[in-house]
């Protein structure tokens, strides 16, 4: 695939490092340099690109990327009408998004160890601010996967996850974007 995509809220890399594998490039955006430098060290790849940026003001242009991924990261953001709009901003038109993210839990130690703002998070707050910014097609689904952390008194902990897909919609006179809808088409 020739696609550009965008890992938003990169953390160590582990999805950039997937994501690497499937598409010609990959921009990974985190807001913390420490968590960049960890991903640097994982992935020796020249088609990926690091960027120091947050999810409410992106360091990417107006449609640079043909999708974008943000994984575990949606319950650290402040503002997420203003983080909806920006990921639009940066799609293609007819381009998707997809949120992948903790369901709500009772985790409370992850505030303080995590920097977590909320304990998982609705996906329907999600669905509705993406529909608030103009995306199209959303789409949310429960996953079968979870995040697996260690608690602070060692305990392994499984949180269930979701995930939510949705599509920039194309404007009059727009040119579609090609074979995007292999990412939001069940």
């Amino acid at each position: 695939s020739r696609w550009v995509v965008a890992d938003l809220g990169c953390g160590t890399g582990f999805l950039t490092e997937v994501l690497a594998r499937r598409f010609a490039r990959v921009i990974a955006v985190d807001h913390s340099d420490g968590m960049l430098a960890e991903a640097r060290q994982r992935i020796s790849s020249d088609h990926v690109e690091f960027r120091r940026g947050e999810l409410d003001r992106l360091p990417l242009a107006d449609g640079e990327v043909d999708a974008a991924f943000a994984n575990l990261v949606w319950h650290h953001v402040a503002d997420m009408d203003a983080a909806a709009r920006e990921v639009l901003r940066i799609l293609r038109p007819g381009a998707a998004a997809v949120v992948s993210d903790l369901l709500p839990h009772e985790a409370e130690w992850m505030r303080e160890t995590m920097g977590d703002l909320r304990l998982g998070i609705e996906p329907g707050a999600v669905v509705a601010a993406l529909a608030r910014a103009g995306f199209t097609a959303i789409v949310a689904e429960d996953v079968h996967d979870a995040q697996h952390v260690v608690a602070p008194d060692g305990s392994d902990l499984e949180l269930p996850m979701f995930l939510v897909r949705a599509r920039r919609p194309q404007r009059r006179g727009e040119a579609p974007f090609p074979n995007s809808s292999n990412l939001t088409d069940s």
